[in-house]
């Protein structure tokens, strides 16, 4: 049918209008209503012949024809609105929403999919409206409009999600990584980064891994999440519940903010605290057994509120301050070697 059209065979026009026709005006009416939509209809089906069929010898078979079909018509109607909405800001405005509302609520959902839906959206219709719809009008006619609307609603979110971010927590064993790991965590969960522009996201945070140390990191990540794992999980708050029979129970539970530790959370305090005295004991019974000499060089530096200069540390010992480095040196060497294999501080990562 498209290779006749093309070909301006007498009649294939009209055969393709008869078979499409129906799809055209049920995507303008997508968008209007009553008059409006048929002259939509009219304007659509101009767009598809003119520059010798332009749009449609686009079509290159990979896809259904009426997939392909949808998606050009999408983009013509885009055009439309936004044109519409700078010469009629208020009316267009009404068409606008009504044409992009479900796409937009599909955003929302992506990324605040505990939160209300309703009031996430209102702020982000607030946006798009304010300034006399700046954000909108600033398309410059490169690229598709509908990308460029979906994109603006995406940045809004994320932005809408980045005052939320103090009050997200990282889930226990995400903590537990180190900083890169982390991050990677979110920028995957909390921003939706793709992975293919991580790099780039965490060089923005002066995070610079390797190709291998990425690919490992990530494993890292996703291995210390629960099997099928979404944004989301980690921030869902505590409601309050009242006693049934109650007139809080009659009016309904609400939502309350929770800033106690979870239980996760004291459960690896706890650790820290156990592992951290196990370190201390460890340290102690290691200066415990070293020279006289060494134990009260040890006294000294641990004692402060700071580490002591060596001439202070010399004058209260009486030495020289030549001898008080060679403390040091030897102070050093005989705890790496007390230390070397105790668990609780390669635990804490600590050094001497």
């Amino acid at each position: 049918m498209l290779q006749a059209v093309f070909a301006h065979q007498p009649g294939a026009w009209a055969r393709f209008v008869g078979r499409c026709q129906g799809d055209v005006y049920g995507a303008c009416r997508l968008a209007f209503t009553g008059n409006d939509a048929n002259d939509a209809f009219i304007d659509m089906m101009a767009r598809l012949r003119a520059d010798d069929f332009a749009l449609l010898r686009a079509f290159d078979g990979r896809a259904a024809f009426s997939s392909y079909l949808r998606l050009v018509l999408r983009d013509l109607l885009s055009q439309r609105i936004a044109r519409l909405l700078s010469d009629n800001p208020e009316r267009g405005w009404r068409i606008f929403e009504h044409f992009f509302k479900r796409d937009m609520l599909r955003i929302v959902a992506r990324y605040f999919p505990t939160t209300d839906d309703d009031d996430i959206y209102h702020e982000v219709a607030a946006a798009l409206i304010e300034n006399g719809y700046r954000r909108v009008l600033a398309y410059d006619g490169q690229g598709s409009f509908g990308g460029f609307v979906l994109r603006i609603v995406t940045n809004l979110c994320i932005d809408l999600l980045r005052k939320d971010l103090p009050r997200r927590r990282l889930p226990a064993a995400i903590k537990r990584l180190p900083e890169a790991g982390q991050e990677v965590f979110r920028q995957l969960y909390w921003e939706q980064c793709p992975e293919q522009r991580l790099d780039a996201a965490l060089r923005a945070h002066k995070i610079e891994l390797d190709a291998p140390s990425l690919a490992a990191t990530i494993a890292a990540v996703r291995a210390s999440l629960p099997r099928n794992f979404s944004a989301g999980e980690e921030v869902r708050r505590p409601r309050l519940v009242a006693l049934p029979g109650t007139a809080e129970d009659r009016s309904g539970a609400g939502e309350i903010s929770d800033e106690r530790p979870t239980p996760e959370d004291a459960a690896i305090a706890r650790e820290e605290e156990e592992i951290l005295e196990q370190a201390t004991d460890a340290l102690k019974a290691a200066v415990a057994h070293m020279p006289q000499d060494i134990r009260l060089y040890l006294q000294y530096v641990m004692s402060g509120n700071g580490a002591l200069p060596a001439r202070d540390i010399a004058r209260l010992m009486a030495r020289p301050v030549t001898e008080i480095y060679r403390l040091r040196q030897q102070a050093e060497r005989l705890l790496r070697q007390a230390l070397a294999d105790n668990t609780a501080i390669k635990t804490l990562g600590m050094s001497v």
